[in-house]
């Protein structure tokens, strides 16, 4: 078939090295659409001429496409939150503690001075016209971010991030990490878990070392925003190893660069907007009017300190109720054996409501998958009898059509009888 020749003359993608990726994936839409677009701006690039056809059905030209693609680009940003930067506290935390000493010897001491905030619409109206180079072309000299705010053009490069954060690049020979025999599991599972035995994949935070425990809020919040906090990656694993262990170099504001091309280039509609307060900073510096958007935007969460390490554990360990059941693990947990028949009978409905749940969850699920692939199999069809010369006409899709299911639960919420 066509589609299958023009597949097999593609180019191999190359990968692109990376510590840390977003682990979130595309809606099937989202999916579907940028599915569609791509197919549309291939046909057009090899049959430019069946454009202009007479009695053709008419295809979007590629400027179209490209057009439709940003204003979707541009209208994501109405419900968009911000991943906001956390500065450290190093008089709560202690001058001395291992985590601020890497993070000096990391040469990112400016994240102890004060937060300078940031200002959301500003944020948003930066990554709206933002304009990145090739994921290829990345490590390019001259590689750089545009983006055009009123009449102010902004550009970021790597030595613009770094003056940024006044932050000293390292010499590109001294640069040492990442590399792809840095360290095996077993050794950054021994560094990073009290009880090496207890790592799982993905990492569970609670059972860090105390300044493994900090410094993944660190990393997280100000280098790797797309990676995830509560349940890092094997390869955030490895990030949160070479920024403790003495020795490693990295060139964080060329990391930095690549993550704000990624954010454009690659992922889905609902992240949030990485690096505001830098982006504030940058383009305040660059002559973008102050005036023209509204006040600053809350920091949440707020400073590093070291209370961070108690509500970091809490993460696994949970609060112990009245009834001594811990809250991570009520419904798994059995109630001791002198517990009162009210504990009993709460156990029993959370299980209830939670087996609803995960049912109503499922379904939902093999619904979608139902009807992504009726979708699939009648274009496949239609495209097959388009072979064959059976039909002429355009492809028209099949009509959704939402199935009633006599199963579904169709009560109230259920709502818990426990009075205080």
């Amino acid at each position: 078939m066509p589609r299958l020749k023009r597949a097999a003359n593609k180019p191999p993608r190359v990968p692109i090295q990376n510590v840390a990726s977003s682990s979130r994936q595309p809606e099937p839409e989202e999916g579907d659409e940028i599915l569609h677009d791509v197919e549309e701006e291939e046909e057009m690039m090899e049959n430019p001429e069946q454009v202009a056809q007479p009695g053709a059905r008419r295809k979007r030209t590629s400027a179209e496409v490209k057009a439709d693609k940003q204003a979707r680009w541009e209208k994501s940003f109405v419900k968009r939150g911000v991943k906001n930067e956390r500065h450290v506290d190093v008089e709560s935390i202690g001058p001395n503690h291992t985590c601020v000493q890497r993070i000096i010897a990391q040469g990112l001491a400016y994240f102890f001075s004060e937060n300078p905030g940031y200002i959301k619409g500003l944020v948003a109206d930066f990554y709206k016209n933002v304009k990145v180079p090739e994921l290829g072309k990345i490590e390019a000299k001259g590689a750089k971010i545009t983006s055009k705010i009123g009449r102010v053009t902004v550009v970021v490069d790597p030595e613009i991030i770094a003056k940024a954060l006044n932050y000293e690049r390292p010499p590109p020979e001294s640069i040492n990490c990442p590399r792809e025999d840095f360290a095996s599991r077993d050794e950054v599972n021994q560094a990073l878990y009290v009880n090496p035995a207890e790592a799982k994949r993905p990492h569970v935070p609670g059972k860090f070392k105390d300044e493994y425990r900090l410094i993944n809020q660190f990393v997280h919040h100000n280098l790797n925003p797309r990676g995830t906090e509560n349940k890092p990656a094997r390869s955030e694993g490895e990030m949160l190893y070479f920024f403790m262990e003495p020795g490693n170099v990295f060139d964080w504001a060329k990391y930095i660069f690549r993550q704000m091309v990624e954010f454009k280039a690659n992922v889905p509609t609902q992240t949030r907007m990485p690096y505001p307060c830098m982006v504030t900073k940058i383009c305040l510096e660059k002559g973008v009017p102050r005036d023209a958007y509204e006040e600053w935007g809350k920091l949440e969460p707020g400073i590093i300190n070291s209370s961070i390490l108690t509500r970091s554990a809490s993460q696994v360990r949970g609060a112990l109720g009245e009834e001594g059941v811990r809250g991570g693990s009520y419904l798994t947990t059995m109630p001791p054996k002198r517990a009162k028949q009210s504990v009993w009978q709460k156990l029993l409905f959370c299980q209830g409501v939670a087996t609803i749940n995960s049912h109503r969850k499922l379904k939902r699920e093999i619904r979608e998958n139902a009807r992504r692939q009726q979708r699939i199999d009648h274009k496949l069809d239609y495209v097959l009898r388009r072979q064959e010369g059976t039909v002429s006409e355009p492809y028209v899709p099949q009509p959704d059509v939402e199935a009633e299911d006599s199963d579904d639960f169709a009560g109230e919420e259920p709502e818990s009888g426990d009075e205080d």
